[in-house]
């Protein structure tokens, strides 16, 4: 059995890079086959990557998006999990990590990204450490260039 998503009206979803909206009725659709989708109430905008978790889930986001250059992406969001690792402090937050590094690297975006959201809502461990994290000039650009994308099909 597929993804089932519900969507409501006039929401947005990624679907391997496209952007999809839904009409003015709430609707269900089903992904049958292995694609790379995230909605876009699950979207983290740059400037809410505030902490080393937040700009680890941006980095991973924006490989979901633009999956033709994740592996550009791959070594600087490796070094950011290896920091991050070394910051959390329970067991269970480290286990997190490494499940979404897991998905990661079998190229399954959304299963990383779910993973780290749970621990997006209560992510306050490493605020005193953003400033020594850098992310890398690509994957903002990436990001960029898929904000004006969006921004471009609202326009339309």
């Amino acid at each position: 059995m597929g993804l089932k998503i519900r969507l409501r009206p006039n929401e947005r979803m990624i679907v391997n890079g496209c952007v999809v909206t839904n009409g003015d009725r709430r609707n269900t659709i089903t992904v049958s086959s292995f694609g790379q989708v995230i909605r876009s109430n699950d979207i983290l905008q740059a400037d809410e990557a505030t902490t080393p978790l937040r700009r680890l889930y941006f980095c991973i986001q924006t490989m979901l998006i633009d999956a033709n250059k994740a592996e550009e992406y791959m070594t600087s969001v490796n070094k950011l999990s290896v920091s991050i690792y070394h910051l959390l402090e329970s067991e269970e937050e480290r286990a997190d990590l490494m499940e979404a590094m897991n998905h990661l690297h079998r190229r399954d975006f959304y299963k990383a990204l779910r993973t780290l959201r749970n621990r997006l809502k209560s992510d306050e461990t490493c605020d005193d450490a953003i400033e020594s994290f850098e992310t890398d000039d690509v994957i903002l650009s990436g990001a960029r260039a898929f904000e004006d994308r969006v921004a471009q099909d609202a326009a339309n």
